[in-house]
């Protein structure tokens, strides 16, 4: 594969992260209550405010998230540092997603981030091992 068409690829890669995570962070901060609902059920709800602060609060830096992946595509020689970053989160999200949902405190469908966070850190993973393929 060309160096062109390797960045190419690898440009697409990280627009599609960054719409993946602008979305689901969107989704956290403007329905609250049916995300939570949807991936907790509806024990979740609660007035507790701090939990509501953290909520959004995770969700803006999902959506933050985004906008790095949406820097790297711009130039995918640079800011390969944010895609490491993007590895360890979304690692995060492999192993505590599953849990929660094992232990009863989450719905199925709190599996659907997991998994296409572990298919983007394994995608994210390949790119910073062959990203030499960039140089021309």
């Amino acid at each position: 594969m060309s160096p062109l068409e390797y960045a190419r690829r690898a440009r697409l890669l990280f627009l599609a992260a960054g719409w993946w995570n602008v979305l689901v962070g969107a989704a956290g901060l403007v329905g609250p209550r049916a995300t939570a609902q949807l991936l907790y059920g509806d024990g979740m709800w609660t007035d507790e405010r701090l939990l509501w602060f953290a909520w959004s609060d995770f969700s803006a830096c999902v959506l933050l998230f985004g906008v790095g992946y949406f820097i790297v595509a711009g130039d995918v020689r640079k800011n390969h540092g944010i895609v490491l970053l993007g590895v360890l989160g979304k690692a995060g999200v492999v192993v505590s997603f599953p849990l929660r949902y094992m232990a009863g405190a989450a719905t199925v469908w709190l599996l659907v981030p997991a998994v296409v966070d572990g298919l983007l850190a394994i995608l994210f993973l390949l790119f910073l091992a062959t990203r030499s393929r960039l140089d021309v």
